[in-house]
């Protein structure tokens, strides 16, 4: 991406059962120019939660965790 342009950033949220709306949301076309998505998934600490493996079969995008100082870039997904 060049370094004037703009990242749009799309986020989704779910709870532990927001597996099937993901999936959805991925099946669709997300080759956007200029695009990021973040998953955010609200986390029971007794139960099942996404896994990055889980997301990269869902998408064909790079899925990668999001943590303290990661730079954004377009056409990635990242799992927070």
């Amino acid at each position: 991406m060049k370094k004037d342009s703009k990242l749009c950033l799309v986020a989704l949220g779910a709870s532990a059962g927001g597996l099937p709306a993901f999936r959805s949301f991925f099946a669709g076309d997300l080759k956007l120019s200029g695009v990021a998505y973040l998953i955010v998934q609200h986390l029971d600490p007794n139960g099942k939660h996404l896994a990055l493996e889980t997301l990269g079969h869902l998408t064909d995008l790079p899925v990668e965790p999001l943590e303290g100082g990661t730079e954004l870039r377009e056409g990635r997904v990242y799992l927070c």
